[in-house]
């Protein structure tokens, strides 16, 4: 399998599937302020797991976020996300993130996600040599691919 990285990828790795990155954003959405502490007391996470939520939302070009406080790009779009309407725009995104032919072997027979997520380690210069995270980089991948009917 030929996988070619895009530059810095290693911090281009999402870590969180399409599912929990939705209820993210149906979280913070209404927020009237928008924080890390208000996102994490709503959906009951602590603020470190809701920081690597918003990392991988930031990735995706939804929102920034800075001391504390989550910044949407662009509200309007992250409402069509919010009630499933468009997700064009997410997917364009994610694209963007993926390197050639990885979608492709997603269609083959037989790939194993433990398989894509040692590409997807060792293309990202990773230090990730444990199974059970190389697993999950290639469900990750897998999932996303799946929820924009990639593979």
């Amino acid at each position: 399998m030929k996988i070619t990285a895009t530059e810095n990828f290693k911090d281009r790795l999402l870590r969180c599937s399409p599912k929990v990155a939705v209820e993210t954003l149906k979280a913070v959405l209404p927020l009237r302020k928008r924080t890390v502490s208000k996102a994490a007391s709503k959906l009951n996470l602590s603020e470190g797991t809701i920081y690597n939520r918003l990392k991988d939302l930031k990735i995706l070009g939804l929102l920034e976020s800075e001391e504390g406080k989550i910044i949407l790009r662009d509200q309007a779009t992250i409402k069509d996300i919010c009630v499933g309407k468009n997700y064009d725009s997410l997917k364009k995104s994610f694209l963007k993130l993926s390197y050639s032919g990885i979608i492709d072997e997603l269609d083959k027979d037989g790939v194993r996600v433990e398989d894509l997520g040692r590409d997807i380690a060792l293309k990202s210069t990773s230090i990730a040599s444990d199974p059970q995270t190389v697993e999950t980089y290639g469900t990750i991948f897998a999932k996303w691919a799946d929820f924009f009917s990639l593979a």
